[in-house]
């Protein structure tokens, strides 16, 4: 191949693989940002936008989802049927009580473009409640995700709730020292 030309792949130069993610405590829209890019490839340095040349994308855990503030009562899911009085909103809580897997695909459709390539990608994404998955035999690589999770949110919560508005002190080194060993020892581990 010589320098002057670009190099575009087709689908047939595609090497597609397989990763595994557990969404156990990890907020919503970052995972959804995270799966959407290695969907559409966006990772890989041959991307290109108008080939599928994402990896397959398994999610298990995902009824231990994370919604950050207020969403699982005010973030409301929307659908219309064109009839009058077909409008019908669920908030998250319900949506992910009668189908814990359908936040995380409307959240990663919805961060898709809206065209045919994206209905193809989106049937690379492959969501499960639990932690058991179909796809041993493909030999998935787990991704551990670096990014922010929502577990240590409502501890730091409860813990300064206990120790700022319970017990005022006073700002020394003694109680700064006491207050992050008793912070070390309340961590979830």
């Amino acid at each position: 191949m010589s320098m002057n030309k670009a190099f575009y792949p087709r689908k047939e130069d595609v090497v597609t693989e397989w990763c595994h993610i557990d969404a156990n405590g990890i907020v919503l829209g970052r995972l959804a940002t995270f799966v959407a890019d290695r969907l559409r490839g966006k990772d890989k340095p041959h991307y290109t936008p108008h080939t599928d040349c994402g990896d397959y994308v398994v999610i298990t855990n995902a009824e231990k989802i994370f919604l950050s503030g207020n969403k699982w009562e005010g973030k409301e899911y929307v659908t219309v049927s064109g009839w009058m009085g077909g409008k019908k909103e669920v908030t998250a809580q319900e949506l992910h009580k009668k189908h814990p897997t359908h936040l995380i695909e409307l959240a990663v459709k919805r961060m898709l473009p809206k065209n045919k390539l994206s209905r193809q990608i989106l049937k690379k994404l492959k969501v499960y409640a639990g932690s058991e998955h179909p796809h041993i035999a493909q030999g998935p690589t787990t991704v551990k995700l670096e990014i922010q999770t929502g577990l240590i949110l409502p501890f730091l919560v409860s813990f300064f709730k206990e120790v700022i508005y319970l017990r005022p002190i006073s700002l020394r080194a003694e109680s700064i020292y006491g207050l992050i060993r008793r912070l070390m020892s309340l961590m979830p581990k």
